[in-house]
């Protein structure tokens, strides 16, 4: 069973951790109207971009506007030079071109300080081209993009149908202005852009009551990120969950003498989760035998060891 398993994960049966694929917010340039990738914009350059789309059909902040207004042509990327992707991404193709200038394109609405992958996508039809790249948030990232005709290069290399999308990002810290900036010099042939943009995360908490002084509860949400609460207040589990991921809050460790629960603790997250709310109660005591009832047990028990002696003597 061990070796069919290695030899299922050697062909690529089973996905290894660390191997996921991103959901990209791309722009497909070229001429209107033209074939996109699933859930792409199409872009001739000639307007501003707002609330782009990612690939799963995610509404994003992500906006992109073009200095300058490129030419735009077809051109048919080879499929051997398509990259893999969750996403079907072999409908990238047509271009927007200069045969000596320059653009600079902005990527904006995106969070200050916060790295993303990128990835600028090179294409001419019929000739081979070379072109110069610079990302610019608050780190620069410059290559030259060359290639032969009808290949797609992705940032400084040529693609291949055998690597996924993911093994050509460059990574670019967004500026204090949420911008990312996309400057082609020495002309262009660009056939599209796109970056990987994380799904807005979402905390979860709530409040305790009821909680005895000096005592503590730990809590759990999806069985870890536990946090301890030791007073009636609020509470906000540390780990973020990305929008739509499930939530389920529940007692991990009980406090002396209480037992707390849990309601409103679970479901999927869309804003952040403050309704939780934890009760806890004293648990019941046993009481404790008055003088009387004590006197009864020691009669009881009297009884009966005068009862089992008897029994022997009959014996």
């Amino acid at each position: 069973m061990k070796r069919l398993l290695y030899v299922l994960m050697f062909l690529g049966v089973f996905s290894v951790s660390g191997g996921a694929q991103a959901d990209l917010v791309g722009v497909d340039f070229g001429s209107i109207p033209n074939p996109i990738p699933q859930n792409w914009t199409a872009s001739n350059g000639s307007s501003s971009l707002t609330n782009l789309l990612d690939d799963t059909g995610r509404t994003t902040s992500v906006g992109l506007s073009f200095s300058a207004i490129p030419g735009a042509f077809n051109a048919t990327a080879l499929s051997s030079s398509v990259p893999s992707h969750t996403y079907d991404l072999s409908n990238i193709s047509g271009n927007i071109y200069s045969f000596g200038g320059s653009l600079t394109m902005t990527l904006s609405g995106l969070t200050p300080g916060q790295s993303y992958p990128v990835y600028v996508f090179g294409l001419r039809g019929g000739s081979s081209y070379t072109q110069n790249i610079s990302l610019i948030g608050s780190n620069t990232v410059t290559y030259t993009q060359a290639a032969s005709a009808d290949e797609l290069t992705i940032n400084d290399q040529v693609g291949t149908n055998s690597s996924n999308v993911s093994a050509y990002a460059k990574t670019i810290t967004a500026d204090s202005s949420g911008n990312i900036q996309v400057v082609a010099s020495g002309g262009y042939f660009l056939a599209g852009l796109a970056i990987d943009v994380p799904p807005p995360a979402y905390t979860v908490g709530g409040s305790v009551t009821g909680l005895a002084a000096g005592q503590s509860v730990v809590l759990l949400n999806n069985a870890g990120n536990s946090t301890t609460v030791n007073s009636n207040t609020s509470f906000t589990f540390s780990t973020a969950i990305n929008s739509g991921g499930a939530y389920a809050v529940t007692v991990g460790t009980q406090p002396t003498g209480q037992t707390c629960t849990v309601t409103n603790g679970s479901g999927n997250v869309s804003a952040n989760v403050t309704n939780v709310t934890l009760t806890c109660t004293d648990n019941p005591v046993q009481p404790i035998p008055t003088l009387g009832e004590w006197a009864m047990i020691f009669m009881a028990s009297l009884m009966a060891m005068f009862g089992i002696r008897r029994m022997r003597r009959t014996k």
